[in-house]
């Protein structure tokens, strides 16, 4: 075998190899695409067809205001008890019996702020546990849903930078909780409501 020979045999073994390659590379548009394993879900729209986002708000809402009425009846509880003190004082108190008071005020001041920083915690807290209770009533439909097509997991749509439309499936959940009854009618919640540490009262004059 000559040195022409060996590099016409090299030349062909190439071209093949390249063709494989390319058959590996290049969609065939007789071989059917593999079924998607990541499905993507829009929660948020969702909650927004079923009717849902206007209900938790409407929570939010009436929990907010829940909140804001037990801090305004905590904090006039105060004022009162301040008022009762400085009542018994006098026109003509000691500068003990000032002083006493106005710590009485300072610690007063505290427990409105502690209050006040309770009430936001309690607000949010009320928000996340809305929300976890959606995403909970979701998630059995959504893996339903991806396992008819092929999917192991679900990814939230507004965690995802990109995605195929085909792997979608937020109109297929929206269908099958319609079909199961899930509507506007949520679950209500309540906020828990306590009371900031050591607002049991101001402590009065001996």
């Amino acid at each position: 075998m000559n040195l022409q020979t060996v590099s016409v045999l090299s030349a062909c073994l190439f071209l093949t190899a390249c063709d494989k390659l390319s058959s590996t590379l290049a969609p065939s548009g007789a071989e059917p695409k593999a079924a998607p394993t990541v499905a993507v879900l829009d929660l948020a729209a969702v909650a927004k067809a079923l009717g849902r986002d206007e209900a938790y708000k409407e929570q939010v809402q009436a929990a907010g205001r829940q909140l804001q009425q037990q801090l305004s009846e905590f904090t006039s509880g105060l004022q009162d008890r301040l008022r009762q003190e400085q009542e018994k004082l006098g026109d003509a108190p000691t500068d003990e019996e000032r002083q006493q008071l106005q710590r009485m005020v300072v610690d007063a001041q505290r427990q409105v702020q502690q209050g006040q920083a309770l009430a936001r915690q309690k607000a949010l807290e009320f928000q996340t546990q809305l929300a976890t209770q959606f995403r909970t009533e979701v998630q059995p439909v959504a893996a339903e849903v991806a396992r008819a097509m092929g999917a192991t997991t679900v990814l939230l749509s507004n965690s995802v930078v990109w995605f195929e439309p085909t792997v979608d499936i937020t109109g297929g959940v929206i269908d099958a909780m319609r079909a199961r009854g899930a509507t506007s009618g949520a679950p209500a919640l309540t906020p828990s409501a306590d009371r900031p540490e050591g607002s049991t009262g101001t402590q009065g004059t001996q």
